[in-house]
């Protein structure tokens, strides 16, 4: 039970039941402002042509591992040690 309050990361976020990992990222980020990485179907696009394996996009092991580890570089990257939207507008 989590007494009306909504958790502020992606991991508490999945432990409630319906909500998994791009759900979570998505609320942890426009919600809470958590710099985190938010992959969805098009995000896995353009990094796979990124990484120059754009043939294996539909693969799962890209889309539930290869996308999300790179798009996790990228934020982190670009994170400079502070917490902004997925978009850079901290």
């Amino acid at each position: 039970d989590l007494d009306g309050i909504v958790p502020a990361t992606v991991e508490d976020l999945m432990t409630i039941d319906g909500i998994g990992r791009y759900t979570a990222s998505a609320i942890a980020s426009i919600a809470f402002n958590k710099c985190v990485p938010v992959v969805d179907g098009n995000v896995c696009r353009v990094l796979s042509r990124l990484q120059g394996v754009a043939n294996t996009i539909k693969a799962p092991v890209f889309k539930d591992r290869h996308g999300w580890n790179l798009a996790e570089q990228i934020v982190s990257a670009g994170a400079g040690g502070g917490e902004d939207d997925a978009g850079g507008n901290g």
